[in-house]
């Protein structure tokens, strides 16, 4: 820690005023942006002021997204700040921050773009100290400015960093009270955000990773998430469903609906780690383990072999008929082809056992040359 950043005293366990909260994942596109901008929507409220900030000096996704409809000018902001711009509070209000209104009747919150970082080229080549990289000690010293200037017992900060491992990942992970890891729950996405979580333990920072999410989920996570606690070394949040209304949001640069399913997911996982500014939502509109796999997202091993089981049916239904029509089945018979068929039946309609299928027909089509 540089001795420009601020020790933060006493906070509460329970409670995210005081706090600086960073939002991480291994990978870009898990939906880390959607989430932390959630976050400060869910937490702003007149008595909790949430500053935002776009901590992405790589991309910027988060002053991209909120441009399209929130505010209206980008191009001064945290990277003016690492440049060397006047950080007293007075300016620092009206130049860079801007005042972003999620919802008619929500709450205000303060949002600091990534400003233009494309300026940063000019002293990422020359370091500061020989040890580190220039950019990852200036992130460093202005988030810890920022920090002493703006935070205040009632407040918290919410940090969007870029996906992945990096020195400046590292920087804004010592300036922070709680790093949120986000995750998808493919093998990539998840190897990725073990990677970080590694990563951020050696740094002598995983004390700091409160619990982690996994987004995009579209079939039972229960083994997933018992693997990420072991794996990330931290508590299971939540799982976010699949949910197409989030993803549309994304898309025209709105922020998902209180209505949607990505929405009430997201306000579990934080009700779970600040009860005492955040009320868990109705259990009844969160999603049940079986109901994930409802979504209709299969891959194509799965609906190669459904398609497979299928066929299967109807041909043994297609015998059984014409068996009877000509009286050729006896009862030993019938009763082992309807057997057959309804077991059939039943595994095409479970989702383990049309990927098993169809992987195997897929390695038997690789094995004949097909």
């Amino acid at each position: 820690m540089t001795e420009d950043t601020p020790s933060t005293g006493e906070l509460r366990p329970d409670s995210a005023r005081g706090r600086v909260i960073a939002v991480m994942s291994g990978k870009g596109g898990s939906g880390k942006t959607m989430v932390a901008t959630t976050i400060a929507r869910r937490l702003s409220g007149e008595d909790h002021p949430v500053l935002l900030v776009d901590g992405d000096l790589g991309t910027g996704g988060l002053s991209y997204y909120l441009a399209l409809n929130y505010v209206r000018n980008i191009r001064n902001g945290l990277t003016d700040l690492l440049l060397g711009r006047p950080v007293e509070d007075g300016e620092l209000r009206s130049r860079y921050l801007q005042r972003v209104t999620f919802a008619p009747r929500s709450g205000n919150a303060l949002f600091l773009p990534v400003g233009d970082f494309r300026k940063l080229k000019l002293v990422r080549s020359e370091p500061v100290v020989p040890s580190e990289p220039p950019v990852a000690l200036l992130l460093e010293r202005s988030l810890g400015r920022l920090k002493a200037a703006l935070m205040t017992e009632e407040a918290t900060m919410v940090v969007d960093c870029r996906g992945g491992v990096d020195e400046e990942t590292f920087a804004i992970g010592r300036v922070v009270d709680d790093i949120i890891l986000v995750s998808e729950p493919d093998t990539t996405s998840f190897q990725a955000t073990r990677h970080l979580a590694e990563s951020l333990s050696d740094e002598g920072l995983g004390h700091k990773i409160t619990g982690f999410v996994l987004n995009k989920v579209f079939e039972d996570p229960t083994v997933v998430l018992r693997n990420g606690t072991s794996s990330f070394g931290a508590q299971p949040l939540g799982a976010v469903p699949f949910d197409p209304v989030a993803t549309r949001a994304f898309l025209v640069g709105e922020v998902p609906p209180a209505s949607s399913a990505f929405w009430v997911h997201v306000v579990d996982a934080l009700a779970r780690l600040y009860p005492h500014d955040v009320d868990p939502p109705d259990r009844e509109r969160l999603y049940r383990p079986e109901q994930y796999a409802a979504l209709g997202l299969t891959s194509p091993a799965s609906t190669r072999g459904g398609y497979a089981l299928a066929m299967v049916a109807l041909v043994l239904g297609s015998v059984l008929v014409v068996g009877e029509a000509a009286g050729g089945v006896n009862g030993t018979t019938r009763l082992v082809g309807l057997v057959v068929l309804a077991t059939t039946a039943l595994f095409a309609g479970i989702e383990s056992v049309r990927r098993t299928v169809g992987r195997t027909i897929e390695a038997l089509f690789r094995l004949v040359g097909l």
